[in-house]
């Protein structure tokens, strides 16, 4: 039987089969995910909590890397004025939670914020720490370092099969008052709903992506679990890949098409990032 991993709701609607999962939307919350919701039998994924990454993603976060960083270079300034403005001071630690080669590290150590990067895949580790970079291999939910200001998940939330646990690990780590900042694929998107279409994305349904993407999230299904959590939302919005300040780091692996129908969704309010800026508030 089916049990959302975000409502608990065991009132599941099938849409597609991929293979012996049965892919579908929670009818209480809107989560849709794929059914039953099993780990990948991988090293890159988290104490059989997570579902794997697509190796040509991690691949292209190697061979883009230069181009990677000169873009997270563009985004940073754009984000740290928004921390800032949230936070009421300029934040002085960032973790970065499936950081991958870390690009954003030298980004965010130009501008003087003490930045760390978590990543579970070993060549990504590797590689960043040949670029000097400070990134610690293995699971989050087992992360013990010092409190921060702000955490950033961009395309992780999707991978984990427990986003409650994910998000308590999150309020663990910050510093009260601190700053959650995550997206993750926009199942209410232009490029979503043409998936969910008869006889489009065979395998697929919308977001849900075996075995890789196991979870897809809309706009609500994102506030109800945010809200239940104790968070209080800032941001929540649906962006296109090319947004100044909530952009995606580009790793080739999209065909140009690809990526022209990508930005031009988000030029219509359709866009195929989902971010969500939260706060904990500290003791009164």
């Amino acid at each position: 039987m089916a049990v959302c991993p975000i409502c608990s709701s065991t009132d599941f609607r099938p849409r597609r089969t991929a293979g012996t999962l049965t892919l579908g939307e929670c009818r209480g919350c809107a989560l849709a995910y794929a059914d039953p919701l099993e780990p990948a039998d991988d090293e890159t994924v988290a104490e059989a909590e997570s579902s794997v990454t697509d190796s040509g993603y991690n691949d292209g976060m190697r061979w883009h890397f230069e181009s990677r960083v000169d873009e997270a270079r563009q985004l940073a300034p754009n984000r740290l004025a928004r921390y800032t403005d949230l936070l009421g001071h300029a934040p002085r630690e960032l973790l970065e939670v499936g950081c991958g080669t870390g690009a954003f590290g030298p980004a965010y150590g130009e501008l003087g914020i003490r930045w760390q990067g978590v990543e579970l895949n070993p060549e990504s580790v590797a590689f960043a720490r040949e670029h000097s970079l400070h990134v610690e291999q293995g699971d989050f939910l087992r992360y013990e370092g010092p409190p921060v200001d702000v955490v950033v998940a961009s395309q992780v939330l999707e991978h984990v099969l427990a986003p409650r646990a994910f998000l308590r690990k999150v309020a663990a780590v910050l510093r009260p008052g601190g700053l959650l900042h995550l997206d993750v694929p926009n199942h209410g998107g232009l490029a979503a709903r043409i998936r969910t279409l008869p006889g489009v994305g065979e395998g697929e349904f919308g977001f849900v992506q075996p075995p890789y993407h196991l979870l897809a999230y809309r706009r609500a299904t994102l506030r109800t679990l945010l809200e239940d959590e104790g968070w209080r939302i800032e941001v929540l919005r649906s962006v296109g890949n090319d947004d100044h300040t909530y952009g995606q780091l580009t790793t080739g692996a999209m065909s140009s098409g690809q990526r022209l129908a990508l930005l031009a969704a988000g030029r219509v309010g359709l866009g195929s990032l989902l971010v969500v800026v939260a706060s904990r508030r500290g003791p009164d």
